[in-house]
């Protein structure tokens, strides 16, 4: 979450992020469910959520295939898809086992993309592993900056135990794009944890 923290600060920073795409409609959503299997499908109200869910009637055992398939039509629309009985905790158990897939994904993608834009810079070669439990976390943080270049020097800091990306230190102007982008991806490749603080932080640690 961290990294993908900082990518989203990246974004902003370059100020080239395309616009979110539009909601997809629930009815959308309830007819993608129906093309998994399932007759009795429906849309409505939730008044303790107070949005629009889709919900599956006349249901009992499902199988994990048709399970999956609405579980995934739930992560790519947003809609919550309220099933009855042992099928809603069905439902549940395997949405959050296909949420932990998806950012396993994610962070091997964006882990091999920050290889990359490092490889081309000439600079993967240079970034060192972390070890967990040996490393000092700022030595090692300092130790990426370097890597990085100058302008990169005490952006990392240690807040609470933990090494966080200050992009906009108190008193200082905010990095470069290229800057904040190299220590996030020397991050990524080298295992280091990382947090990520904006601008608004200005807590003095």
């Amino acid at each position: 979450m961290a990294i993908l923290a900082a990518l989203l600060f990246l974004s902003g920073v370059a100020a080239q992020a395309n616009a979110l795409p539009a909601p997809v409609p629930a009815e959308v959503a309830a007819e993608r469910v129906r093309a998994c299997g399932f007759d009795q499908v429906s849309v409505k109200e939730d008044d303790e959520l107070q949005e629009e869910v889709v919900q599956v009637s006349g249901v009992s055992a499902v199988p994990e295939s048709k399970m999956r398939c609405a579980v995934q039509v739930s992560l790519d629309t947003d809609y919550d898809i309220i099933f009855p009985g042992p099928a809603s905790q069905a439902y549940w158990r395997l949405y959050s086992q296909m949420e932990d897939e998806g950012r396993g994904a994610a962070a091997a993608w964006m882990k091999g993309n920050a290889r990359e834009w490092l490889r081309k810079r000439g600079l993967l070669a240079k970034v060192p592993k972390y070890v967990k439990g040996k490393d000092d976390n700022l030595r090692f943080a300092r130790r990426l900056e370097n890597v990085c270049g100058p302008k990169a020097k005490g952006m990392f800091r240690l807040v609470d135990g933990h090494v966080v990306l200050w992009p906009a230190p108190v008193g200082k102007a905010a990095a470069d794009f290229s800057t904040v982008e190299c220590l996030v991806n020397t991050a990524a490749v080298s295992g280091m944890p990382l947090g990520f603080v904006g601008n608004e932080y200005t807590g003095g640690r």
